[in-house]
């Protein structure tokens, strides 16, 4: 074995030093298919530019000896490096298209879920108007599902398209005039003093009726002052379907009136509408 061993032992060994360095084998092994072909490229050009050398390099064999050896070994190695770099490509492309397939499956549940809130919404419009038609123009049904130890708005109706937004996307059941009406339905409140100014009335009348914070009635953007929530049970000894939370600015009480009815023509349809809910997730 001579000197000239070291055109492979040093490359070999400087491999080997790196692959032994965490950080740097990480690297490495991302790196697996350029390693491969690098390597197979080097053993390749020694191959090439040493062929003809009677050079002794280990064993009694020459560079012109080993020659057919390196040049298949440096093909080996390259072609290694081109199958990795391709099943790595393939998984990469495979990646990014269930990446695609899942970002198009989760746009084409929230346009169902949009859907499904302006169904619920209309019906709400439809059901209840007798309610709306009582409210002086300044009236609101919200439609909630209880799911996994909170509420989320199924639909919402309101003659003032400011107080029509949606909030929250979750709303929790110890909160508000919903925890209200869900521990005890039907929940009627009315008389409630009108947020003026900074509203210290009316936080002061909220938070002394209900468990709720400043800043959640900071934030609302409808300042009721008369309530209606009911809650709809479920028949199979399960938990409660969801609730519908009747407001208006008017402090006057919600005559049950215009409830009643409506429940009695309507009542199976808004618990389908929150069943249906239930299966969206």
């Amino acid at each position: 074995m001579t000197e000239q061993i070291l055109y492979i032992l040093l490359y070999a060994l400087a491999i080997f030093i790196a692959w032994m360095i965490a950080p740097v084998r990480d690297f490495l092994k991302r790196l697996r298919a350029e390693l491969f072909t690098i390597s197979g490229g080097y053993v390749w050009l020694l191959a090439d530019t040493k062929s003809d050398l009677d050079t002794i390099v280990m064993f009694g064999y020459s560079w012109k000896q080993m020659n057919p050896v390196l040049t298949a070994s440096g093909v080996i190695l390259g072609a290694i490096g081109i199958v990795i770099s391709g099943i790595e490509k393939s998984k990469v492309t495979s990646f990014l298209v269930l990446e695609a397939e899942l970002e198009q499956s989760r746009k084409k549940v929230e346009a169902t879920r949009r859907d499904y809130f302006e169904l619920c919404s209309t019906t709400i419009k439809y059901c209840f108007k007798e309610f709306f038609d009582s409210a002086g123009g300044q009236g609101r049904v919200s439609l909630y599902r209880y799911i996994d130890d909170h509420f989320v708005l199924v639909g919402r109706e309101a003659q003032n398209p400011l107080h029509g937004k949606r909030g929250r996307p979750k709303y929790p059941v110890n909160e508000g005039f919903i925890a209200k009406g869900w521990s005890s339905s039907p929940f009627i409140d009315s008389g409630i003093p009108v947020w003026k100014g900074n509203g210290s009335s009316y936080r002061a009348y909220m938070k002394k009726a209900c468990s709720i914070t400043d800043d959640v009635l900071t934030k609302m953007n409808m300042h009721s002052t008369s309530f209606y929530v009911y809650r709809f049970n479920n028949t199979d000894a399960g938990k409660p379907y969801g609730i519908i939370v009747f407001e208006k600015m008017d402090p006057s009480p919600i005559p049950s009136t215009v409830i009643d009815p409506a429940f009695a023509r309507h009542h199976d349809q808004i618990v389908a509408l929150l069943k249906g809910m239930k299966s969206l997730g």
